[in-house]
């Protein structure tokens, strides 16, 4: 059995038009802890999944996960980080079809890393043109076509703070993370 932190699971549900049709309270609560105050219940319900995925990497990886989980039936577990400026969070998400068309991500907190603030992650930072490429399942920065490193190492070696605005997030995925999906 996983060891969690959060009491309860973080839980979104879409339909088979992939609108979100649910989130849980844990869902909500964690929101409000990432400076997403404005992804309310309100806000989210009827809205298509696609809204809330940057990088189309990604949502081609999702697009393929939905397709295989609703063409099989079978669940598919997901490692990833969901860092903010002052933690590492170390997560799990199962993805699991739920009625037809119907799937539900659930997601656990595994472990929490404190780490000083960065604001590279802070949301409402005012940002440069510049754009730095984040994996959107491990967190890791490339820093050239063929290397992905850790966020600290990246800050260091790339001098990102010598500017006052942090450079603006663009998402992608890692070849180790690809390689993890090369199966779908």
């Amino acid at each position: 059995m996983k060891k969690v932190l959060a009491p309860s699971p973080f839980i979104h549900r879409i339909d088979a038009e992939d609108r979100i049709i649910f989130v849980n309270e844990a869902w909500l609560a964690f929101a409000q802890q990432n400076d997403a105050s404005h992804l309310t219940r309100e806000a989210v319900l009827g809205q298509p999944l696609w809204c809330f995925i940057a990088g189309e990497e990604t949502q081609h990886l999702y697009t393929l996960l939905l397709s295989q989980v609703r063409s099989t039936g079978q669940r598919r577990w997901i490692p990833f980080r969901c860092d903010s400026p002052d933690r590492r969070r170390f997560m799990e998400m199962e993805i699991a079809l739920c009625a037809p068309g119907e799937v539900q991500f659930t997601s656990w907190l595994l472990r929490e890393e404190v780490r000083p603030p960065l604001p590279l992650f802070e949301a409402k930072q005012e940002r440069s043109p510049t754009l730095l490429t984040l994996c959107s399942w491990c967190k890791k920065v490339k820093i050239s076509p063929t290397e992905w490193i850790e966020v600290e190492e990246a800050i260091r070696r790339l001098d990102l703070f010598a500017d006052p605005h942090p450079p603006r997030i663009t998402h992608g995925i890692c070849p180790s993370c690809l390689a993890a999906f090369s199966t779908i």
